[in-house]
């Protein structure tokens, strides 16, 4: 019995228990008050929302293995500045990319010119999750940023909201702590896009 309750304990830590653990150390060597640290042991306010985003439409690389059906389609011409790069080696498609263009296309695919070929993927709303934590506003107003990653998380918010309170009062700047952001890609959104995400 003696032995299933550390095994407990371990599965429920987290990157926050961890970092507040660290916190309680230095509070420990600095002689923190009692009552000071647990006003800073959690967050004040912790939200998780979702933000939907209609995407433009996109010209995917089509795999190797399925060109063979498309290897006569002819090149497509499309206005230069009209596709935006994505990292992924995909196209956002801009509408004024059709100005003087030449397309041609079969069942959603087209070769650019120069480029090979692309499947078209239609433009949709999708949803993100969003996230702010507010940690403490004791010293003045939340303050922190907007952080875009495929793998955050509410912890995550969490250490990084009370450490944005725990710099402020360090460097001795009237604000509090805070923090948020969008379980995103940046890399898979347009310049559009990440600005049509950020504004809502």
């Amino acid at each position: 019995m003696s032995t299933a309750r550390p095994a407990q304990t371990a599965a429920r830590r987290s990157i926050y228990t961890e970092a507040m653990e660290v916190f309680h150390r230095a509070a420990d060597l600095t002689g923190l008050d009692h009552r000071v640290r647990m006003e800073l042991e959690e967050p004040d306010y912790e939200h998780i929302f979702y933000v939907t985003v209609k995407l433009h439409t996109r010209l995917v690389p089509l795999p190797a293995t399925e060109a063979e059906p498309y290897k006569d389609l002819g090149d497509s011409e499309l206005l230069a500045d009209g596709l935006e790069p994505l990292l992924d080696g995909s196209y956002v498609f801009k509408r004024r990319s059709l100005i003087g263009a030449h397309v041609q296309m079969r069942d959603g695919v087209i070769r650019l010119k120069g480029k090979g070929l692309y499947k078209v993927l239609p433009g949709r709303p999708e949803r993100f999750k969003g996230y702010r934590v507010q940690h403490n506003q004791a010293r003045g107003p939340y303050k922190g940023g907007i952080r875009y990653h495929q793998d955050v998380s509410l912890d995550l918010f969490k250490i990084l909201a009370a450490e944005m309170t725990w710099k402020t009062a360090i460097a001795d700047v009237p604000f509090g702590g805070g923090k948020g952001g969008i379980k995103v890609d940046p890399r898979s959104l347009s310049s559009e896009e990440l600005e049509a995400l950020t504004l809502r």
